[in-house]
């Protein structure tokens, strides 16, 4: 009798085990989830004066034809580009630039940032 009550008290023990286990696991996943939604960033807000100085950027850094880092806003995210700017198209709303893998457009409504590198 001893025997069967350490089994029915170590059966109960792991079922209790392997539901916080399932628990656990529950929380996990939303964990996940909730840092995923927190870590996606936003789009940022550009005002009038931010859209002025990177049209100035982007017109001296053709003049110049110097090397430029463009930051801009696609899918969520940050994405980073370097190269030459060649022209700007003011009826796509586009810029082209030259990077080691060939000419690049890129939609001037996701051109959040434009940096000259030294």
């Amino acid at each position: 009798m001893v025997l069967t009550r350490k089994i029915e008290k170590s059966d109960h023990a792991n079922g209790q085990e392997h539901i916080q286990g399932l628990k656990l696991t529950r929380h996990i996943s939303k964990l996940s989830q909730w840092f995923e939604e927190n870590n996606s960033e936003n789009k940022p807000e550009l005002d009038d004066w931010d859209s002025q100085v990177i049209q100035e950027e982007i017109e001296a850094a053709m003049q110049s034809k110097c090397t430029v880092r463009i930051k801009s806003w696609k899918d969520h995210e940050f994405q980073y580009h370097i190269g030459t700017i060649k022209r700007m198209n003011p009826d796509t709303k586009s810029i082209y630039y030259d990077d080691p893998f060939g000419i690049k457009r890129l939609p001037l409504d996701e051109v959040v940032e434009v940096m000259v590198v030294h």
